[in-house]
């Protein structure tokens, strides 16, 4: 339909909602403040709206960071670059979104990624490993692209375990999984360049 609706699903993801959702579910004492922290970490102004909401990985952290729920520490990482990146992958790929079907979602989308520019700190693949001593289990990880006019085309969480660290992340139809050696892992992916870090904060007392 023409309007946006916000939409829970434990049980089926692709690995954008599986971050979400976790990330929520850990600062949320029951059900109504689970669907409250969604909306907000969904949506600007926590807002349900189809080009309101957080499509972009990277825009995404930005709203989670000013929450206060996780910390970007991809730029303090050993190696760290940063590049500057225009966002515009689903204005020219406007058939791969069903909602973008709607006129107005399709126009809005387009006026929102006209200058839609955003920085995006990383750690590239060469120096990835040097840093994954810095890494722990609950950090979220972005696999960074070089597809034109996206910032990230994977998401997921890191577990340590000794001096082993490996991905833990989903996708439509395969539900959850572990990807044994981050490092490997990330390296195996079409298109990556590298990859960027956020820290979850630890939830108030109150909210666990």
């Amino acid at each position: 339909g023409p309007g946006e609706r916000l939409r829970l699903d434990l049980t089926s993801f692709d690995c954008f909602l599986f971050v979400e959702q976790l990330l929520a579910l850990v600062h949320s004492r029951n059900a109504d403040a689970f669907a409250q922290q969604v909306q907000q970490l969904r949506y600007a102004d926590g807002q349900p709206d189809y080009c309101g909401r957080h499509h972009y990985f990277t825009i995404w952290a930005r709203n989670v960071e000013r929450l206060g729920l996780v910390k970007n520490i991809s730029a303090s990482l050993p190696g760290a670059t940063s590049r500057e990146r225009r966002l515009t992958f689903m204005s020219s790929h406007p058939n791969s979104y069903r909602p973008m079907r709607q006129p107005r979602a399709r126009q809005c989308i387009t006026q929102l990624e006209k200058d839609l520019v955003v920085r995006q700190s990383y750690v590239p693949l060469g120096a990835l490993a040097g840093a994954a001593g810095n890494l722990r289990s609950g950090d979220i990880f972005a696999l960074v692209t070089s597809v034109d006019g996206l910032d990230v085309t994977h998401t997921g969480f890191l577990e340590r375990s000794g001096n082993h660290l490996n991905a833990i992340h989903a996708a439509p139809k395969r539900g959850v999984m572990r990807s044994q050696d981050f490092v490997r892992y990330a390296a195996s992916v079409e298109d990556v360049v590298g990859v960027s870090i956020l820290r979850p904060r630890a939830a108030a007392p109150g909210q666990r």
